[in-house]
């Protein structure tokens, strides 16, 4: 998808999401199949048959690994806490694959998305990870710069998108404020 229309659809998503969030609530399963865009070009964030916008999506059946390309990496690391940064880092993990045609991260097991995840992002710091003993690598994700057909602005947001510690991700009000839009 052209980067114009990428954009724009981005946009909307952001001001889909950003009343719920600022009501403390999450979708926590927005994926490409929960996007309805209108005949008219309208933006609308679905919920999943079945799911409440306000339980956790664990325990709703097997998760299949399509659905996996779009948890966080705290979520893929076995943390039960969630917020409205996974909905942050679901619309980040679109908004690449709506510019790239192909899932970020894809791979066959929750360890093989990690490793995707370090090889595009790379690693995460020992401050991020707060794991004292272990010592800080230098892996650097170039990958991203490579793969994605957007300027510094553009490349910018995506990574604010899909920062590595949560409370780092921006919120939807702080992407429909970056200088991207």
């Amino acid at each position: 998808i052209p980067e114009e229309i990428s954009a724009t659809i981005l946009l909307e998503m952001l001001e889909s999401i950003a009343p719920l969030h600022a009501l403390r609530r999450k979708h926590r399963n927005i994926r490409p199949w929960t996007i309805a865009i209108s005949s008219s070009g309208t933006v609308n964030l679905l919920s999943s048959p079945g799911l409440d916008l306000n339980e956790s999506s664990e325990g709703a059946g097997e998760e299949e690994m399509h659905d996996k390309c779009y948890w966080t990496p705290e979520k893929l690391m076995g943390s039960s806490k969630d917020g409205t940064e996974q909905d942050i880092w679901a619309i980040g993990c679109i908004w690449a694959e709506m510019m790239t045609g192909a899932r970020l991260f894809e791979a066959d097991d929750s360890a093989g998305l990690l490793y995707s995840m370090f090889k595009i992002l790379g690693f995460p710091s020992r401050k991020q990870v707060k794991e004292e003993k272990e010592e800080e690598r230098e892996l650097k994700g170039t990958d991203l710069d490579n793969m994605m057909p957007i300027g510094k602005t553009g490349l910018d947001l995506l990574r604010r998108l899909l920062e590595w510690c949560p409370h780092e991700r921006l919120g939807a009000v702080q992407a429909l404020r970056h200088p991207y839009f």
